[in-house]
């Protein structure tokens, strides 16, 4: 059983490894294979469809960073979200050639698509942003709750979070300071 757990493991290594640097374009199980060290059929014996390896793929480099996002000791809601922000951004760069739209062309041809990889991993990072807003909430202007309500502002502060992404800005203080506009009391 343990050598069955190391070649997935070695598997989903390689092909995160191969996926961040080449896309989808070169993204093939023979390489992926020769990457791991495993036989062609081994892969297979795994993964039948390469759809499902990027899936897993994804969700892996997904969990680490959600896991970076929870662990971050953030001091106050800024910081919070200035570590969400930064993670997103990593995240979302750590793909090339527009593997989002690739995933979804992929999830569409497979027999058991994904729905919008794009809006699910959104999904995650808004859960994020609630969690932040949560355990920040005496910091925060209390008309934010009462005028807008804290769904509404998630909804408009990821509005600007997703431009700034699609853009690649790593500059901050755009945000920093619409942040300081809607939320500080």
């Amino acid at each position: 059983m343990r050598t069955i757990e190391n070649a997935k493991t070695k598997i989903l290594r390689a092909a995160g490894d191969l996926l961040k640097k080449e896309g989808l374009v070169d993204f093939n199980m023979r390489t992926i294979a020769k990457l791991a060290g495993v036989s062609v059929g081994t892969v297979y014996n795994h993964y039948p469809a390469k759809a499902e390896l990027v899936f897993d793929v994804m969700e892996r480099l997904l969990a680490d960073c959600v896991a970076t996002i929870s662990d971050a000791s953030a001091k106050t809601i800024f910081d919070a979200f200035r570590n969400i922000y930064f993670s997103m951004l990593d995240y979302f760069n750590l793909f090339q050639k527009n593997l989002m739209r690739d995933l979804s062309v992929l999830a569409s041809t497979e027999a058991n698509p994904r729905a919008s990889v794009e809006h699910s991993h959104m999904a995650i990072f808004q859960n994020a942003f609630q969690n932040a807003f949560e355990a920040h909430r005496d910091e925060i202007d209390p008309r934010i709750f009462t005028t807008l309500g804290v769904d509404r502002a998630i909804a408009f502060i990821l509005v600007h979070f997703n431009d700034m992404i699609r853009r690649n800005v790593r500059d901050y203080a755009e945000l920093d300071f619409i942040l300081r506009k809607l939320l500080s009391k």
